[in-house]
């Protein structure tokens, strides 16, 4: 007997590109029906998998369709309307949220600004610091209150995971994204103290890292950012670069900074860590240049006025 072909759709359907293109269809036809029923409802009754992932859509080509991540709002009380933020907080961060009066209250705060506020429902402190030790030790200390929040990882160029240099010993008070330049090592060994940078030095870890844009996305529009700190070892101006044009969203700025004439500690910030620099960087978005132009520099926009019986530190 001879065997005859049979041609029937089922053995169409059945295998190779027939079937691939017939799958591909109900799917395009899938993804349509479901797209025109999603925009029939709002973004609260829209639901998703935990872990699906907005950003990219695959189209019905092959193409790639590009969708903006929705913005994730920091959660904070109905009664605050103004935030400090703090980079690089170290053991003490100013201005201390809610510590007035506690056990391990902020008193000296920063350039003998006095520290510790007292609960207030209208403020609330914004803490970023890399090292997780010193994380662990502000929650244990009760630093972090109920008028403040940590949180574990470094302000940079770029948002993911970068070298961080550990220094000073357990304190780590000046670690860096930064290499601290060899003249300072050696002029450490020369004299022969035992400075942070040589005995003190504990070697390298890796931290993430977010842009500052990014740190200021999560506070809602309404809140009015009073004052920024910075104590970044060398990264300064590279953060507040970062932000691009929401830098204009922050009151004031209080960060460290080189003068003309100093000896530049750190090295390999994308942008130096100077007063020039900064000056460059600020002007064009409004700010103007307070009293303090070496080791720290200040800036506030042009036309903001201090609220009265709100903490500050520098001067204009």
């Amino acid at each position: 007997m001879i065997a005859r072909r049979v041609h029937s759709k089922h053995a169409i359907i059945g295998g190779g590109r027939p079937f691939a293109l017939w799958w591909s269809l109900s799917m395009c036809v899938a993804f349509g029906l479901g797209s025109i029923y999603s925009r029939l409802l709002s973004e609260d009754q829209l639901t998703s998998p935990p872990n699906w992932d907005h950003s990219r859509y695959q189209n019905c080509h092959g193409g790639t369709i590009t969708k903006e991540l929705p913005r994730k709002l920091l959660n904070l009380p109905d009664t605050v309307k103004y935030i400090y933020i703090n980079i690089g907080t170290s053991w003490d961060p100013w201005p201390g949220c809610g510590t007035k009066g506690l056990a391990n209250e902020i008193k000296s705060g920063h350039n003998n600004a006095d520290g510790g506020l007292p609960y207030d429902p209208e403020e609330f402190c914004i803490y970023v610091e890399p090292l997780m030790r010193v994380n662990t030790a502000l929650y244990e200390r009760g630093v972090i209150t109920n008028s403040s929040i940590s949180i574990h990882t470094a302000i940079g160029p770029t948002n993911g995971l970068m070298p961080f240099y550990e220094y000073a010993g357990v304190s780590g008070v000046a670690s860096s994204l930064s290499v601290v330049a060899d003249e300072i090592v050696e002029r450490e060994v020369k004299n022969g103290s035992r400075g942070p940078f040589s005995s003190g030095a504990r070697g390298q870890a890796f931290t993430t890292v977010v842009t500052l844009k990014e740190l200021l996305d999560i506070i809602p529009d309404h809140i009015r950012i009073l004052q920024m700190k910075t104590d970044m070892q060398g990264f300064d101006v590279t953060a507040i670069q970062s932000a691009g044009e929401d830098i204009k969203r922050i009151d004031e700025i209080f960060h460290e900074c080189y003068g003309d004439g100093e000896l530049v500690e750190y090295e390999g910030a994308p942008i130096p860590n100077t007063y020039q620099a900064a000056k460059a960087l600020l002007e064009p978005f409004g700010f103007e240049s307070g009293k303090s132009k070496k080791h720290d520099c200040n800036w506030r926009r042009r036309g903001v006025s201090r609220l009265s019986g709100k903490r500050y530190i520098g001067n204009f």
